[in-house]
C-alpha cells in the first residue's frame, strides 16, 4: 500500500492530495518505496524471534524427571504466542496464554500434593489439560492459515482428548482388576482367576498402545509447529534444548 511521503498516511490512489495533511501526491512507485521499506523494517523489529525445537530430547528429559514435561509445555505455549504475533489470517482465534494461566494449575497441583498426597492423578489431569489446549491452538491456527508447504498436520484437540482419557482409563482399570483376584483365590476358581489376569493384561496392553501412539502424535505436533515456524520465518532459531 502506498503512503504519503510527507505524513505517512495511507493513500488509495484516487486523490491528488493527501486527505490527512493536504500534500500533493505524485503516484510514482519510487516515491513510496522507502516508506514501505521502513514500514517492513519496523514490523520485523517488533516481531519476536521464532524457535524450532527437538521433541525427542525433551521426551527423554521428561522421562528422567517429570518437571521437564511442564518446562517443555511452557516453551510450547511461548512458541505459539510468538507465532501468533506474525502476520496471519484476520479470522484466526487467539492462541495467546498468559503466564498466570499456566502457573496457577501447576501451583494447585503442588498444593493438593502437600495437603492430600494426590500428586500422581492431579499431575496427569493437568498434563492432559495443557496438552489439549496446545493441540487446539495449533490445529486451529493451521486450519485458518492454509499453506501448501504445511506437510504435517497435528491431531485435533478432540481426538487427542479421547485418546488421552482412553489411555488413562485403561491404566486405571488394569490397575484395579488385580484387587478382584482375591475373590477367585478365596473361592478356589482357577478359570475365573485366569480370565481376570488375561483381561488385566489385555487392557494394560491397549493403554500402552495408545500411549505409544500419543508419543508419536506429540512428535508430529512439534514437527507441525516447526514447519509452520519455518514457513513464517525461514531464519528461525533451531534449539535442541534451551
Amino acid at each position: 500500500m502506498p503512503y504519503c511521503p510527507s505524513c505517512g498516511a495511507p493513500i488509495d490512489g484516487k486523490h491528488k492530495f493527501c486527505m490527512k495533511c493536504g500534500s500533493p501526491i505524485d503516484y510514482e512507485p519510487e516515491k513510496f518505496r522507502y516508506v514501505e521499506l521502513a514500514e517492513q523494517i519496523s514490523l520485523e523489529q517488533r516481531l519476536p524471534t521464532l524457535t524450532t525445537r527437538q521433541y525427542w530430547v525433551w521426551l527423554i528429559l521428561s522421562w528422567v524427571t517429570g518437571i521437564f514435561s511442564f518446562v517443555y509445555l511452557f516453551f510450547n505455549f511461548q512458541d505459539l504466542t510468538d507465532l501468533y504475533k506474525y502476520p496471519k489470517s484476520k479470522e484466526t482465534p487467539s492462541m495467546r496464554i498468559n503466564f498466570e494461566d499456566f502457573i496457577i494449575p501447576v501451583v494447585i497441583v503442588f498444593v493438593l500434593t502437600i495437603a492430600f498426597g494426590l500428586f500422581p492423578i492431579v499431575l496427569i489431569f493437568v498434563d492432559i489439560y495443557f496438552k489439549h489446549q496446545k493441540y487446539q491452538n495449533l490445529y486451529t491456527y493451521i486450519q485458518f492459515n492454509h499453506s501448501k508447504q504445511q506437510k504435517t498436520i497435528p491431531l485435533s484437540e478432540s481426538k487427542y482428548l479421547r485418546l488421552a482419557l482412553s489411555s488413562l482409563f485403561c491404566y486405571l482399570i488394569s490397575a484395579g482388576i488385580p484387587f478382584a483376584l482375591f475373590s477367585p483365590i478365596i473361592l478356589n476358581t482357577p478359570y475365573l482367576l485366569a480370565i481376570i489376569i488375561a483381561s488385566s493384561a489385555i487392557i494394560f496392553i491397549c493403554g500402552l498402545g495408545i500411549s505409544i501412539y500419543l508419543i508419536v502424535a506429540e512428535y508430529n505436533w512439534q514437527e507441525a509447529l516447526n514447519e509452520r515456524i519455518l514457513i513464517v520465518n525461514p531464519n528461525a532459531e533451531q534449539k535442541v534444548l534451551f
